[in-house]
């Protein structure tokens, strides 16, 4: 008993300032990442926008291919434990967001975005299969990716539940 406690006095809360300077971070990268294109953003304008100093940005993320990542997480994440469970609860979810946010899809699924997110999903991937599995890890997320963008643009009609069926067979990669 003396040990959880000794070790839940060590264990700090997430610094507030800190968290709010991420977030000014994110969203000041979103906005622009819709606003112009993404080769034409730099740090500085992120900072500019976001009211933070360079060094502050870079204590808070490697670079500009770092932020996008940090960015989407949450949906990568969807899909990272779609490919392993073959499927997810919030899938359906993440697709209907998806087909709600299509025209800010055709940003972020094309390049040289997407191959920052292709990497960024098969690392997610490859930490839930095992470091032995970085070919299914690539396949899965290129698939998935590939299927989201082909439906967002009209090459696939589908419902978002339809795709969620579709996405989670490509589980069947991994196996």
């Amino acid at each position: 008993m003396d040990e959880l406690q000794n070790l839940s006095r060590n264990v700090r809360p997430p610094d507030r300032r800190q968290q709010r300077t991420r977030n000014a971070l994110l969203a000041a990268f979103r906005d622009l990442m819709f606003a112009e294109r993404y080769d034409r953003i730099d740090v500085a304008a992120v900072c500019t926008r976001a009211n933070v100093g360079r060094s502050t940005f870079y204590a808070h993320f490697a670079g500009k291919d770092a932020l996008l990542t940090a960015s989407m997480h949450p949906l990568l994440t969807v899909l990272a434990d779609t490919a392993v469970m073959g499927d997810s609860p919030s899938l359906a979810w993440l697709l209907t967001h998806f087909w709600e946010q299509r025209r800010h899809g055709r940003v972020v699924f094309a390049p040289p975005l997407r191959a920052v997110l292709e990497r960024a999903l098969a690392e997610a991937i490859l930490a839930r299969l095992g470091p032995d599995q970085r070919l299914p890890a690539l396949q899965i997320a290129a698939a998935q990716l590939t299927a989201v963008d082909a439906w967002m643009i009209g090459t696939v009609s589908a419902t978002p539940e339809q795709m969620a069926a579709r996405i989670a067979a490509t589980a069947r990669l991994a196996q």
